[in-house]
């Protein structure tokens, strides 16, 4: 439920974190991320400072490590909506959308 996520080692940069990541999980390269939120997200099995970002790339888009990315789809507002409290994402997607993701784009249109 996440396009990309990983950790950022000790003393690297955030940006190259970003670009790392997303070369590793969807394949692109070369794109400006920008920052929506960071929050300290906890629940019972884990606890950890997240980054929010969005990004726009044309693509193309693919998984680079078979392991670490279970599919690579896309997904309308509709869908986003409908799959809330069905057990699809995690909670931290959940709350994501609830709180910003889905009242922001509700809000332009």
């Amino acid at each position: 439920d996440t396009a990309v996520g990983g950790h950022i080692s000790a003393g690297e940069p955030l940006e190259t974190a970003i670009g790392r990541e997303a070369w590793e999980e969807i394949g692109i390269k070369n794109f400006k991320a920008r920052l929506q939120r960071a929050y300290t997200w906890e629940s019972n099995v884990e606890h950890e400072y997240v980054f929010s970002f969005d990004v726009t790339h044309a693509g193309p888009f693919k998984t680079m490590n078979e392991g670490e990315v279970d599919e690579l789809r896309f997904w309308t507002m509709k869908e986003l909506e409908e799959s809330l409290g069905k057990d699809v994402f995690t909670p931290n997607l959940e709350f994501e959308l609830k709180e910003w993701i889905l009242p922001q784009y509700n809000n332009k249109n």
